[in-house]
């Protein structure tokens, strides 16, 4: 499947998202539906052909005839069977070419160097990438299916029309009136179906946050707490379940009494015209076999072109929240890279990653700054606290215009490049980031990494995207807890193959474990006001330094 993105930033309401939706692949969703009306309209022409065939070939003694009308009907029998085959692969084509449009789109937002203002769970954005994209693709199919059951109720009309006209004026009228009486008695199905939408997708979130944090989860011995949360979701889901499928079967039960009567209707109306020889007994066959075909498009129309739009009104709306997210910060101003002239501006070869950062939390001009530098090849450790660490990873993922002048990236300013750029210099893999949106790991990158082929525990989760960090071609590379979920065997394992994993790049790992800062070039480590910088070795001697690791 190929093509772009979809555009996303023009859209201003979940409507527009929709149409748009429709319109995203043109060409195969109307070859889909021509495919479709013409399995349609062979259908129909079933009891048109058995009709005829009645009326001049059995009802003369006409053999050669018979076989004829016998023969077209095998042909109608294989456009039928050939279109339904490749009108629905079509169209299956369609819906999965838009699928892949929009899951691009929301993928390219989310993973924007600009982040998102409002953070997300991992289970919500599973949802909406996944469950809403899928039915909002489905609104596709508005423009197959309708299209050919629209064309073979008009081709239904015209034959019945032919055969006494007050017949097909009859049939056409009474369609509508049960189109707009099936529409009004499936207003509750459509209202339940959505609210069990709703409460599937929150089982989904709730199951994605619950594995994503399930060794959080175990240490914090909240175990039966996260069960509870899961088993409420799902209670939620079943009751909402029985509650849409009880209103399916009423409205299914109802539905189907009021086509019968409307069947039988037309058919005993057909049959006193075959009496009073207004109509052939070939002709009554027609009718009464078009009329029992009438019903499913009728039905079609009614309530699934409803439930379809409805459905991917519902989840237009949540994917068009999450493509507008404002964001976390603003792309930059200017393009073109600056160098800076910070104080730490280096002489001679700029370093491949420099960097000003706070000491301490006072906002006025004269809280102390810590400033150091990070040459190609080598690895540098930082040490602080949870929340000077978050902060710090943060600062390095958004460099905006309020930045400047903190964070060099080969002597250019990071603050002034634009997102392209950045994402070209520097890899900031937090420590909760799966990876899987990073170029796929390699053999060697897997060994370095522990990792697995596929992850599930979140130590196993951590040792993928470690892997697919490694595989980064970025220059700079800043590494979050990288090992935090990990055993202390594993760790030193990793921490032993480090600096050969990452060898020709610079590398800050922002970390309290021990295994990693032993293999460092140089250690920084942040407390209240102050910094020392040194050999982890070196800094061992200091009871503040050694407090801070774990």
């Amino acid at each position: 499947m190929r093509g772009g993105a979809l555009a996303l930033s023009g859209v201003r309401s979940p409507r527009q998202l929709v149409l748009q939706t429709i319109a995203a692949s043109p060409g195969v969703a109307a070859g889909a539906a021509a495919l479709m009306a013409v399995q349609q309209v062979a259908e129909f022409t079933v009891p048109v052909l058995l009709g005829v065939a009645i009326d001049r070939g059995i009802a003369t003694g006409d053999l050669r005839g018979t076989v004829f009308w016998a023969c077209l009907l095998v042909a109608d029998f294989l456009v039928l069977v050939v279109a339904q085959q490749f009108g629905s692969r079509l169209g299956l084509r369609a819906v999965e070419s838009v699928q892949h449009k929009l899951r691009r789109a929301l993928v390219e937002r989310l993973l924007s160097p600009t982040g998102l203002n409002q953070p997300r769970s991992v289970g919500e954005l599973l949802a909406i990438t996944g469950s809403d994209v899928t039915r909002l693709s489905h609104a596709v199919l508005i423009v197959v299916y309708p299209v050919a059951e629209v064309t073979a109720l008009a081709y239904a009309a015209i034959a019945l029309g032919l055969i006494w006209w007050p017949l097909g004026c009859a049939v056409l009228l009474g369609g509508l009136a049960l189109v707009l009486a099936m529409e009004f008695i499936g207003r509750p199905f459509l209202r339940r179906t959505a609210v069990e939408q709703e409460a599937i997708a929150g089982v989904s979130a709730v199951a994605a946050d619950t594995l994503a944090g399930v060794d959080t989860l175990r240490g914090f011995g909240a175990r039966a707490w996260a069960v509870g949360i899961h088993s409420t979701a799902n209670e939620r889901a079943l009751v909402a379940t029985k509650r849409a499928r009880a209103a399916e079967q009423r409205f299914v039960g109802v539905s189907r009494a009021l086509s019968a009567v409307f069947v039988v209707g037309v058919a005993v109306t057909a049959a006193f015209l075959a009496l009073a020889g207004t109509i052939s007994v070939g002709q009554l066959v027609i009718v009464v076999g078009l009329v029992q075909l009438v019903i499913g498009p009728l039905e079609a129309i009614a309530i699934n072109l409803a439930a379809v739009w409805l459905a991917a009104l519902a989840s237009a709306t949540r994917v068009l929240a999450l493509s507008a997210e404002q964001p976390a910060r603003p792309e930059p101003r200017a393009t073109g890279a600056e160098l800076c002239t910070s104080e730490f501006e280096p002489e001679g070869e700029p370093p491949a990653l420099a960097l000003r950062w706070s000491t301490d939390e006072r906002s006025d001009s004269s809280r102390a700054m810590l400033s150091f530098e990070v040459q190609a090849g080598e690895v540098v450790g930082v040490v602080t606290d949870s929340a000077r660490a978050h902060e710090l990873v943060a600062g390095l993922r958004r460099c905006g215009v309020e930045d400047a002048g903190k964070v060099m990236l080969g002597g250019s300013d990071a603050s002034r490049l634009d997102s392209d750029a950045l994402s070209a210099h520097l890899l900031v893999a937090p420590k909760h980031t799966a990876g899987a949106a990073l170029p796929a790991p390699g053999q060697s990158e897997r060994r370095a990494a522990h990792s697995v082929r596929t992850p599930h525990s979140g130590g196993e989760l951590q040792r993928a995207a470690l892997a697919h960090a490694y595989s980064s071609s970025a220059p700079v590379l800043v590494l979050h807890e990288p090992t935090s979920a990990l055993d202390p065997v594993t760790e030193q394992s990793i921490a032993a193959k480090l600096r050969a994993a990452v060898a020709g790049r610079a590398v800050l790992v922002v970390t309290t474990a021990p295994a990693l800062l032993a293999v460092t070039d140089r250690v920084h480590h942040l407390w209240g006001g102050a910094a020392r910088s040194g050999r982890h070795h070196e800094l061992l001697e200091n009871s503040d330094y050694r407090q801070a690791l774990r």
